[in-house]
């Protein structure tokens, strides 16, 4: 953990601790003239581009907070799921520690991509922002975050992940809430008038260029299977952007109604999901060199990115004026970088069917493994990991492997994944393998931490440079790489290596016009702490960025550690309905494209 700071003030638990808490409850954690802390989450706001656009002068809101406050790149862990990140960022722990992690859900149709489950707020063992508030006295209001449902009660307000399904209960707190946002209007599908025009005018000449193209006047000249197939994603791609725009847009009039419901609201928090989305879906008009794209596909489609950054700027600007005099917070949880699926194997890389051309797996009729006869197979996915088994006799009953030769056989399976090279380039198919420990949920990769979301024999991540013009030899055969890799047109923007995230500190206890190194999402929630002039644990892995504080901040308000915040106990929720299950989620994940 390493040692505290010595300008850091160490409070045992007892009366001077709840003196502490005491005062905080009756001034708002800070002495003098409290402000509104206002925090927003960006998922996958990057430097990459800001800078660019800020350049172009198009996002003067976020220039002014850049400009007069602290910024840097924000390091994040691996694999880049949502929920566990910003629960991270929400708790200052990590996720062996917090408890939100890695479910995954496996789709039937037509491929093996993996996609995250519904995550329930029971399930976090950590406190979070909201819950430390609230033991101080603090109102706050938090808006779509991440694994917030069921929404817990907290002083002050909770919209739920799930505000949008209808089929789960206890989608905000209060109950009532949901019912009362929509009769205010905030889910009526409105959009602000420029990007309504913006979208509008891309219709109109997709619709046109692709009349062209479907009547043989021009010639598209692109890369896919099937034009046809792959106009009409086109055309769902524009739709969604206007879906996803408009969610955004309800999740800040939420964030506006509650700030005019409850002025006494001492931290507001929404959270934006859906640039992460659009740069899923459309990085690739925004990084045109790394693709093969239609001239003229890419000139109708080129705005719509650095648009979604200027429709956010907007959303910043508004809500900082309706606050008023705020300290600012703006955080993502990852960056995004360019997909290399068009030249190099991608995230639906098969790594099962590998193992059957390598005869340690050995399917049933129906695809299934088939335990009796397999030696190993794919226990758990996600993007970037693929946790594997070897199929031993007791646990994977009835297994091929006797249980005596378990640990020689999973170290032969290590070496051989390990010694695939590609030809001729000769790269690793696989940047890392890993044989994990018993009940081992983490371990460092590089730069990286990478935990690890189910228990397992061995840990594989994709190496997603190799090129698709190699070859593999398996079994003495050669074969194509594109044997085991899927066509993945859908996300040209991805974060599966783990790009940085941003994080902007602006307000009276940060510095000005200064750039910090050595971030990481765990320290988000310390800083925020501090900031309020509240205690910090010290079992927490995040800490607080000093740096960013000013001299006159920390000499008026020293920062003040106690031992730990304890452990979060789970609720108990017996006989209660426990909300959608995966229908609910594939439902959702097909309205915003990701899947079909």
């Amino acid at each position: 953990m390493g040692q505290l700071n010595p300008r850091l003030h160490r409070r045992q638990p007892g009366a001077g601790c709840l003196l502490l808490l005491m005062a905080a409850m009756l001034t708002g954690g800070c002495s003098d003239n409290p402000r509104r802390l206002l925090i927003i989450g960006l998922d996958a706001a990057n430097w990459q581009s800001m800078d660019e656009i800020v350049a172009a002068g198009d996002l003067p809101n976020l220039t002014r907070l850049i400009k007069g406050g602290v910024t840097g790149s924000l390091a994040t862990f691996v694999p880049t799921a949502s929920p566990a990140i910003w629960t991270t960022i929400a708790t200052g722990q990590p996720p062996d520690k917090h408890g939100i992690s890695f479910r995954l859900l496996r789709l039937d149709e037509g491929g093996e991509h993996e996609m995250l489950a519904a995550l329930s707020s029971d399930e976090r063992t950590a406190p979070a922002l909201w819950n430390r508030f609230t033991d101080s006295g603090i109102r706050s209001a938090f808006v779509a975050w991440w694994a917030t449902w069921p929404a817990e009660p907290i002083d002050g307000f909770m919209v739920s992940d799930k505000v949008y399904d209808a089929q789960a209960g206890r989608r905000t707190f209060p109950e009532d809430l949901r019912g009362e946002l929509e009769h205010a209007g905030v889910f009526d599908g409105a959009l602000p008038p420029e990007q309504d025009a913006m979208i509008r005018e891309v219709e109109a000449q997709f619709k046109a260029w692709r009349r062209r193209v479907e009547e043989g006047v021009v010639q598209w000249h692109g890369v896919a299977p099937d034009v046809n197939d792959y106009l009409d994603d086109l055309a769902e791609r524009i739709r969604v952007y206007r879906r996803i725009m408009t969610m955004d847009y309800a999740t800040e009039r939420m964030t506006h109604y509650l700030l005019d419901r409850d002025p006494s609201l001492r931290v507001v928090a929404p959270y934006f999901w859906y640039l992460d989305v659009c740069q899923h879906l459309l990085w690739k008009y925004w990084r045109p060199a790394d693709f093969t794209v239609d001239p003229e596909e890419q000139r109708i489609f080129a705005p719509l990115v650095p648009e979604y950054y200027r429709f956010m700027d907007g959303v910043v600007g508004r809500l900082c004026k309706h606050v008023h005099a705020a300290d600012v917070v703006i955080v993502s949880d990852h960056g995004m970088e360019s997909s290399t699926s068009e030249r190099c194997i991608n995230d639906l890389f098969d790594v099962e069917g590998l193992l059957q051309d390598m005869n340690w797996l050995v399917r049933q009729a129906d695809g299934a493994p088939d335990l009796a006869r397999s030696r190993a197979y794919v226990h758990a996915e996600s993007r970037q990991l693929r946790l594997i088994n070897l199929s031993t006799a007791g646990r994977d009953s009835p297994g091929a492997v006797p249980e005596p030769e378990a640990e020689k056989g999973i170290a032969a399976l290590a070496g051989e994944l390990a010694a695939l090279r590609t030809i001729p380039t000769g790269v690793p198919v696989f940047r890392d393998v890993r044989v994990l420990a018993d009940g081992e949920r983490s371990y460092r990769a590089g730069e990286f931490v990478v935990y690890v979301f189910a228990q397992a024999d061995l840990a594989v991540a994709i190496n997603m440079h190799a090129p698709l013009t190699d070859t593999l030899e398996v079994g003495g055969r050669r074969f194509p790489l594109s044997r085991w890799n899927r066509w993945n047109p859908g996300a040209s923007g991805q974060h599966t290596e783990g790009p940085p995230g941003i994080v902007i500190l602006n307000g009276r206890p940060f510095k000005r016009g200064m750039r910090i190194t050595g971030a990481r999402v765990h320290d988000i929630a310390p800083t925020v702490l501090a900031a309020l002039g509240l205690p910090v644990a010290e079992d927490l892995e995040g800490k607080m960025l000093e740096d960013a504080f000013s001299a006159d901040f920390l000499r008026e308000h020293p920062p003040v550690m106690v031992p730990s915040y304890g452990v979060r106990p789970r609720p108990a929720r017996a006989g209660e309905d426990s909300g959608t299950g995966d229908s609910a989620v594939l439902d959702q994940l097909r309205a915003l494209g990701y899947i079909r």
